[in-house]
């Protein structure tokens, strides 16, 4: 009886969320303090820049929409950009969010926390903020992921603190909560990301199989989750893939089967083991 009514909570939580209609449901479409909503401008017949909902997503990862809007105030402070997106699928949230303030790209620093990335927090509302170029504040409400990014590369305007504020009042955030560490929780991640490059891989050949995905689009993206796989496995575990990853990136569709279930049998057999290097 307790597992169905955990199950029925959290479906609530997300329905209720993402049940709000129009962009007044999600966004601040009044002044907040001195920073006004840009309102937009016409071109051809469009509207640019105004307060606006996309359809974002895929059939993969997840659909999801995505409502947006831009604040200005004058020459001499940034401009704020807010996005919130509302996922169906929060399988990942978390964990993605993280992935924003993490090196994914460097071999060196791969899967470590951003030098310039911090948990931040206005009075007991926390998130995630990075300063590079200007900032970036993002944090979970559920099943909203909500940003606010602004461009200062001379790093010499005010944060827009007032917008931050605002929506951490009308969204406080799930997550990240006092116990989230990005230091301390960088094994994990790790681990973690590698097995989402696996479920990853798994859904193209899902969706590909299903007729949704065509071959050449699913085995490329399929081959670039099993490469960071790789990358990953011969920093942490201390393993000389080399000639593994270009198995892979020459590999046909059912050899790419055969590595995906290999690699899913290899973590799960060392997936307790301390990581190298950390």
């Amino acid at each position: 009886m307790r597992i169905i009514f955990i199950m029925i909570i959290s479906l609530v939580l997300v329905v209720e969320v993402s049940g709000q209609e129009g962009l007044s449901g999600y966004l601040i479409l009044q002044n907040i303090s001195n920073y006004e909503p840009y309102e937009g401008y016409q071109d051809r017949g469009r509207l640019i820049g105004a307060p606006e909902m996309k359809n974002m997503g895929n059939d993969v990862e997840g659909r999801y929409e995505s409502y947006r809007a831009i604040y200005s105030i004058d020459e001499e402070h940034a401009v704020p950009k807010i996005e919130i997106q509302v996922h169906q699928n929060t399988q990942w949230l978390e964990h993605n969010l993280q992935r924003d303030f993490r090196d994914t790209v460097d071999d060196e620093t791969l899967g470590l926390r951003d030098s310039s990335s911090v948990i931040k927090n206005i009075g007991n509302l926390r998130f995630f903020n990075a300063a590079t170029g200007g900032g970036q504040y993002s944090w979970l409400h559920n099943n909203l992921w909500i940003s606010i990014e602004y461009n200062d590369l001379q790093l010499v305007e005010p944060e827009p603190l007032e917008v931050v504020e605002a929506y951490l009042q009308k969204w406080p955030p799930t997550y990240p909560t006092e116990e989230t560490k990005l230091i301390a929780g960088t094994e994990q991640w790790i681990k973690d990301e590698m097995e989402y490059l696996l479920w990853v891989s798994d859904r193209w050949f899902v969706q590909y199989d299903a007729g949704k995905e065509a071959l050449k689009h699913a085995t490329w993206n399929i081959k670039d989750s099993l490469d960071d796989f790789l990358r990953y496995r011969a920093k942490y575990f201390d393993e000389n893939l080399d000639e593994e990853r270009i198995a892979v990136k020459n590999a046909d569709e059912p050899t790419l089967r055969t590595k995906l279930k290999e690699y899913q049998q290899w973590l799960a057999e060392n997936k307790d083991k301390a990581l190298v290097g950390l």
